[in-house]
């Protein structure tokens, strides 16, 4: 293949790409706007989730009824995801079959307030021990490297490169594993708690 071929067939996967991503585009739009799936509707001011209860079992098996059912969070999430501006107010409109009480209507209400509480507290505690986690992976880092400098010094060890590698490789091994820890699992947890929190003080109707 010449140069010519090469960079005319580099072109034509970018434009297939790009088709392809307009395409996607395109679908998820159609989805979003059609009336027969219309599981949520977004304005300027507000976004609301369409929760039809009517269908499935509403709490979990073998739970006596004290957890909801997986399905329904993860319906929510999945609209979510679908919402453009995600820092707008969220409503949770739960459309109850006509035979469950009122009271009954607001413990369900209650169990999906209670869910993501719990979901943020332990994004809160991860995050506890992943900086707990990642100090003390930088302290053992840190001796490994103390050691390492101690040693490359000593005349002992003169010649011998595979033991002050091998110490070397430990003591960054741990320090980046810190960082990891520290930046990348952190972040991951703070992301989530933000999605949690927003569900949880989402307002809900039914």
């Amino acid at each position: 293949m010449n140069l010519n071929d090469k960079i005319q067939n580099d072109l034509t996967i970018i434009q297939n790409e790009k088709t392809i991503k307009q395409d996607m585009d395109a679908c998820i739009d159609e989805y979003i706007n059609d009336l027969n799936f219309n599981n949520f509707t977004e304005d300027d001011k507000s976004a609301t989730i369409y929760v039809d209860l009517e269908k499935d079992p509403i709490y979990e098996d073998y739970s006596e009824e004290s957890t909801l059912n997986p399905a329904l969070y993860s319906f929510v999430e999945e609209n979510f995801r679908l919402i453009k501006n995600k820092k707008l107010p969220l409503t949770v409109q739960f459309h109850f079959p006509k035979t469950i009480a009122k009271k009954e209507r607001l413990k369900i209400m209650k169990l999906f307030k209670v869910h993501y509480a719990i979901l943020t507290k332990e994004r809160k505690k991860e995050n506890k021990r992943a900086i707990i986690t990642s100090l003390f992976m930088v302290l053992i880092g840190a001796i490994i490297l103390a050691i390492y400098f101690t040693i490359s010094r000593l005349a002992v060890f003169e010649g011998n490169d595979i033991v002050k590698e091998i110490l070397n490789i430990f003591a960054w091994v741990f320090i980046w594993e810190a960082c990891d820890q520290l930046v990348f699992a952190t972040s991951r947890n703070n992301i989530f708690s933000l999605a949690y929190k927003h569900f949880f003080n989402s307002t809900l109707k039914g």
